[in-house]
């Protein structure tokens, strides 16, 4: 991990706040300025908007957090998930994909309580100062866990012990 990097992240974020994006397109624009996500596509981003605001504004997951997840899967996704015989397709996702994703949201709840927007903004008024720099905080900060995630190489990723998860898995 380069701290440079990161903090360049993170600064990259809080300018992409401040110059309109919404919270998923800042986390994924910063990755892909700092040159993280090397042979993605910029127009990539395109896949972020409708992330903002907990899911087109409803509160749901934080955009911050589903911007990392798609920076995160445009780095490390499956390419050509059909390429992968029938037989070990589904199983392949959780014995090694999903513990990147398991561990970030894992940790992105550590930091602000909850996933969703709807909570981590709790008693704040939409167009308000007092959340709209708390937003950008979460944003920068997930910014920044976003890129310790994304350097991980994929091999430690696939290693990743398991966190609350639905299948109950290590």
């Amino acid at each position: 991990m380069d701290n440079d990097v990161r903090a360049k992240v993170m600064e990259f974020a809080k300018e992409g706040f401040r110059g309109g994006l919404n919270c998923a397109e800042c986390v994924f624009d910063a990755l892909q300025r700092a040159g993280v996500l090397e042979g993605v596509p910029q127009e990539t981003i395109a896949v972020c908007v409708g992330f903002g605001g907990g899911i087109g504004l409803s509160g749901n997951t934080c955009g911050a957090l589903s911007g990392a997840v798609v920076a995160l899967g445009s780095k490390y996704g499956r390419k050509d998930p059909w390429s992968v015989p029938s037989e070990e397709r589904g199983a392949q996702i959780a014995q090694k994909y999903y513990r990147r994703y398991n561990r970030l949201v894992d940790e992105f709840k550590k930091a602000h309580g909850s996933p969703l927007c709807r909570e981590i903004t709790a008693g704040q008024e939409w167009g308000a100062k007092e959340r709209r720099l708390h937003c950008m905080n979460v944003i920068v900060e997930t910014a920044g866990l976003a890129y310790d995630f994304v350097t991980m190489p994929q091999e430690e990723a696939f290693k990743l012990e398991y966190k609350d998860n639905m299948a109950g898995l290590k």
